[in-house]
């Protein structure tokens, strides 16, 4: 299945191209697309150097008149929460700052984190990745500044790793409901981050060979 990428600047582009009513997407371009075809839209938001995927369907092809082609392809139900992260994007565009140099991943992964002395594991749900760090959502939260460890099994793999991280900001959404930045930071011991780092390297080349952001082929 191939995979059409377009760059965007933030989400508010998305947006006004987007029918959230019937999850309908158009965009002009150059390349050939044949009504009924399957497809990945990859969206890259320069802006939030992130990016995101979606599996749609080609509707209609039409015209510009700067002799492009409009295309108009709905996204496809089982794809919707992908929209979900998007709106987070648009709700929390001030966290998503220009100076980053990696791409995230939105993820649901349960996983735990550890202060790096009292081994007290706090369950907490990764929602999205990266090489070079990760948010979560939990009850409990760490201390903005603190050293951590958080857990978790890689996806597409059966590997449990173990990071080492700088908690690099916490904000309170409700009562008991935490969101957590973190940022990898390396361990004296090479071995296992070196481990570690070349699962999520080889998850990520896997989120973007198959299009989406678990690592798993689509089979739907």
């Amino acid at each position: 299945m191939r995979i059409h990428t377009i760059i965007l600047n933030n989400t508010e582009e998305f947006f006004r191209s987007f029918a959230s009513d019937r999850f309908i997407y158009d965009f002009a371009t150059k390349g050939e697309f044949i009504k009924g075809e399957q497809i990945i839209i990859e969206i890259f938001f320069s802006s939030y150097m992130v990016r995101e995927h979606f599996r749609v369907e080609v509707l209609r092809v039409g015209s510009t008149k700067a002799n492009l082609k409009r295309v108009w392809v709905k996204v496809l139900p089982f794809q919707a929460q992908k929209i979900d992260f998007i709106h987070f994007l648009t709700d929390n565009e001030a966290e998503w700052n220009t100076k980053r140099t990696f791409d995230r991943y939105p993820v649901s992964i349960s996983g735990a984190w550890s202060y790096k002395n009292p081994d007290l594991w706090h369950p907490c749900e990764i929602k999205d990745l990266a090489i070079g760090g990760s948010q979560f959502f939990g009850a409990v939260p760490p201390t903005a500044g603190a050293m951590v460890f958080v857990r978790f099994i890689v996806p597409s793999t059966s590997q449990t790793i173990k990071v080492a991280s700088r908690v690099v900001w916490v904000k309170q959404l409700g009562p008991g409901s935490y969101k957590v930045g973190l940022q990898f930071v390396p361990e004296k011991n090479e071995g296992k981050y070196k481990r570690a780092f070349k699962l999520l390297r080889t998850f990520f080349r896997h989120c973007e060979f198959h299009g989406n952001s678990d690592g798993i082929p689509n089979n739907n």
